[in-house]
């Protein structure tokens, strides 16, 4: 576990904020954060990503209450509009699935190549002009689905069920249709789409998952890499669709098959299931891959960035003169208003 520099030093520096009214019911101080199919993003984000901080031994707090000064972490859905900024607030967004926050200095971003993308935007380049933090957009890995159970080792060599986790208005409609059900019936596999999410952690029955969005090669800059990760840790081969979250983190044709059509999608699963020296090669690598996105790699990273980023901007944010706070805020807003 990496040592804390600047951020120890302030034990109630960093404060990670989910409003009262938001809290969930079955969460106490006592019972700690736990999977649950009944909680979305912006508890997953916060709730779990303070348990793992405060287990890898990191200062920092969880409150209800919206802090009077320090570096305040939320999630994109409980922050009105409206809230800007005192001169002792730092308020970091993790933006998740949406838009950005209006007057957050800093955001979270669960796609790289999204980070890129908002690092080369006028407004950050501008507004760097006025305090010129480290960085305005970070990426950090979302965390792979808690409490997942891998594949049943007992299944050997069986390949027979392969799964969609998740929404079915996430996945493309090609792969919903009876044509397609009836193309895996001929190759003698069970096509299910998982929409129920107390089932999203259970991959002991399955072979491999689908997960493909579209076949327009959409970016889909916004998006995570997270059920590659999950078929990582599962143990599964995954055929993905072009999303920039799974070009990004692919470092060889064992990490996921990339199919463009319905007809890739039908020869990936022809391939997976008469090749199992292949598939055994997948899950292999798979295993390896597993390893960069564990609690304990994706604890130093949060650390990290505390330490290297929040903290620092903290600092140099409350050395600025109301003035110029203002003034960044304002380009901030202005910005945002015409994205609209």
């Amino acid at each position: 576990m990496m040592k804390m520099g600047g951020v120890k030093k302030d034990a109630n520096a960093v404060l990670f904020f989910v409003p009262a009214d938001l809290w969930p019911d079955d969460i106490t101080s006592e019972s700690g954060y736990f999977w649950s199919a009944n909680r979305s993003g912006k508890w997953n984000w916060t709730i779990q990503t303070y348990q793992h901080l405060k287990e890898g031994g990191f200062e920092c707090t969880l409150t209800k209450e919206l802090p009077t000064s320090g570096i305040i972490v939320a999630h994109r859905e409980v922050l009105p509009n409206h809230l800007k900024p005192s001169g002792g607030q730092l308020l970091v967004c993790i933006q998740a699935d949406h838009g950005r926050h209006p007057y957050a200095q800093l955001h979270v971003l669960q796609n790289s190549e999204g980070v890129k993308a908002a690092q080369a935007s006028r407004r950050e380049q501008v507004v760097k002009k006025i305090i010129p933090f480290n960085e305005q957009s970070i990426f950090l890995k979302y965390w792979p689905q808690p409490e997942l159970i891998p594949r049943s080792e007992d299944r050997r060599d069986r390949f027979e069920n392969v799964v969609y986790m998740g929404r079915a208005k996430n996945l493309a409609p090609a792969l919903r249709s009876d044509v397609f059900i009836g193309e895996m019936e001929k190759l003698g596999i069970n096509w299910q789409v998982e929409e129920d999410r107390a089932k999203w952690v259970d991959y002991q029955e399955i072979d491999a998952i689908v997960a493909v969005r579209d076949f327009d090669r959409e970016p889909h800059l916004h998006k995570p890499a997270t059920k590659l990760y999950n078929a990582w840790h599962a143990g599964v081969p995954a055929i993905l669709g072009s999303d920039s979250a799974f070009k990004a983190e692919r470092k060889s044709s064992l990490d996921y098959i990339e199919v463009h059509s319905v007809e890739d999608v039908i020869q990936a699963v022809y391939k997976l299931k008469t090749d199992a020296a292949f598939r055994q090669q997948m899950i292999n690598n798979g295993r390896e891959r597993a390893k960069e996105t564990t609690t304990e790699v994706l604890t130093d990273a949060w650390i990290h960035f505390f330490e290297e980023v929040a903290y620092p901007a903290y600092q140099l944010w409350r050395k600025q003169p109301v003035w110029k706070q203002q003034l960044y805020l304002t380009l901030l807003n202005l910005f945002n208003m015409k994205r609209q």
